[in-house]
């Protein structure tokens, strides 16, 4: 089964959804209503995860249409490496390409890692430091926030975030200037 992403609130014109797992091997492809690419933030420990987990998270969110991809966790960096070199396949053999990108190539699609930070600060840039190109903009309409067996804390943090995300990010510089 599918997971449904559930959307709680909308910031910076982009809608804002959580997609929550127990285990990677749940998620086989996110959809989402109206808008055909759209923004990412994995929050995973991924630190045990073999080679090919990895990838199959990693093809599945780039599949689904993911432009921005930002990783938290222990072991986020390898999760990040795989995004990198399956976007480069992609670019070395452009009639391999899974998705329909249009008139832009994967060349666009930005990643970033997050495995020194506290999970705030990942959310904050998630929401405040993640751009596309000006040509995809319309196409591109929300933000998605995967976790895989998130704790019940960062679970929390993240649905609070992603409910009032100008409270958060407003708490976030007022803590960042202290």
């Amino acid at each position: 089964m599918n997971p449904t992403p559930k959307q709680f609130g909308n910031y910076s014109n982009r809608d804002l959804y959580l997609v929550s797992l127990s285990d990677s091997n749940a998620l086989q492809r996110i959809e989402l209503p109206g808008s055909r690419y759209f923004f990412l933030l994995i929050v995973w420990h991924s630190a045990g995860a073999d080679v090919d987990e990895l990838f199959h998270i990693a093809e599945t969110a780039l599949k689904s249409g993911c432009v921005y991809v930002c990783t938290f966790g222990k072991g986020c960096e390898s999760l990040h490496d795989i995004l990198d070199e399956t976007v480069v396949a992609w670019e070395t053999i452009p009639e391999d390409r899974p998705i329909d990108t249009g008139n832009w190539d994967e060349n666009h699609i930005m990643t970033t890692w997050h495995d020194d930070e506290l999970l705030e600060d990942a959310i904050w840039f998630f929401l405040n430091n993640t751009f596309v190109d000006e040509g995809l903009t319309k196409d591109c309409r929300a933000g998605v926030v995967l976790a895989i067996g998130a704790s019940p804390e960062e679970e929390m943090k993240i649905r609070s975030a992603l409910t009032q995300p100008e409270e958060f990010s407003a708490e976030w510089v007022e803590s960042t200037e202290n």
